[in-house]
């Protein structure tokens, strides 16, 4: 009668049931854990960006809207190409009715109204507004912040500055390749 290999000093043979059982067990508990943890890592990195990022898009729209107080309405398309080249990110004057006066990747007339996005509504209320949704004109999930804007000297504008969400992707990606 030949036994199995047996680990030293145990007296437990590999081919025993029970410790077969041990092991896929101990597997599928290490499994589990690492499944929980990646979920939690993610999430919270996640979130951790979108702040980041937000915090970021806020500040820049702020300095950005200083700038657009002086601007006139026949130079805001120029002015919001050169402000998105500037920010690293989509630039969007928005009029006190919705309707899109200029924005540096799109011409404004192919624009539906904005007047009841989420983030507009906030700033036409006279507060910072932030949203994530998938953009209908690029096609693309962005992270967007709006702030309450004036255009020379007019109140009652918005300025929307919008990144895509790709950075975030590239960032989870980055934490789950070093752990």
């Amino acid at each position: 009668m030949t036994e199995g290999p047996k680990l030293e000093g145990s007296g437990m043979n590999l081919q025993s049931p029970i410790f077969r059982k041990l092991l896929l067990g101990a597997f599928v508990l290490i499994a589990v854990t690492l499944g929980v943890l990646d979920f939690y890592l993610t999430r919270y990195i996640s979130d951790r960006e979108i702040q980041s990022v937000e915090q970021r898009l806020l500040a820049e729209a702020r300095i950005l809207g200083a700038e657009l107080a002086g601007s006139a309405p026949p130079d805001l398309e120029a002015w919001a190409k050169q402000a998105a080249a500037a920010a690293g990110a989509r630039v969007t004057v928005i009029g006190p009715r919705g309707t899109v006066e200029a924005d540096s990747g799109r011409s404004p007339d192919t624009m539906e109204n904005h007047r009841r996005r989420p983030e507009v509504v906030r700033a036409l209320e006279g507060r910072s507004g932030s949203a994530i949704r998938r953009s209908a004109t690029l096609g693309q999930d962005l992270l967007y912040v709006a702030i309450p804007a004036r255009v020379r000297g007019t109140p009652g504008h918005v300025l929307r500055l919008a990144v895509p969400l790709r950075e975030l992707s590239d960032a989870v990606a980055a934490v789950r390749l070093r752990t």
